[in-house]
């Protein structure tokens, strides 16, 4: 399998005299860093959650491909090194941001003391079944048994039925 990039946006990949072509929103190549990772794909969703809007941070690939690395980092996001990944850094500026509005809100109304509420579900998708991460431990067997079914609201947002959804009040709680 050979897969070359063709276009600012486009993939393909040939194999056995074979190619179809992919298109995507960014690419990155193997030399991207942590930082433009996040600053792409990430921070206008801290923007979005800023403006009471739910967001979702979705890493797809094989076994091996560094989904965990981009989502966590080397070291799982507990070091605040320059490796960190995605959710260190939107747990980071998002906790960030929220004490800044807290205390401009709270001079702009004379000391009223505001508060919000930071919720979280963390969720594997393994051969078309959900699992709650939260939850315990998910068993390297991934029982689709013990999956959880995805439901739609009326307006429209997708959710899982059962998932735990903790509430987070700092990024080392996160």
């Amino acid at each position: 399998i050979v897969v070359s990039k063709v276009a600012e946006r486009k993939l393909e990949v040939r194999h056995d005299g074979f190619g179809k072509d992919f298109e995507f929103e960014t690419i990155f190549g193997p030399g991207a860093s942590q930082h433009e990772v996040y600053t792409k794909c990430a921070a206008p969703l801290v923007d979005a959650v800023l403006d009471a809007r739910n967001a979702c941070i979705f890493a797809f690939g094989s076994t091996g491909a560094g989904k965990t690395f981009s989502m966590l980092g080397p070291e799982g996001g507990r070091k605040g090194s320059s490796n960190d990944g995605i959710l260190p850094r939107v747990a980071s500026e998002l906790f960030r941001n929220l004490e800044i509005l807290k205390a401009d809100t709270s001079n702009a109304v004379g000391g009223c003391q505001c508060d919000y509420q930071v919720r979280v579900t963390f969720l594997e998708i393994f051969r078309e079944a959900v699992f709650d991460l939260l939850n315990g431990p998910v068993s390297s067997s991934r029982d689709p048994s013990q999956s959880l079914s995805l439901r739609e609201e009326k307006d429209g947002r997708v959710y899982a039925e059962g998932a735990r959804e903790d509430h987070v009040h700092s990024t080392a709680e996160l």
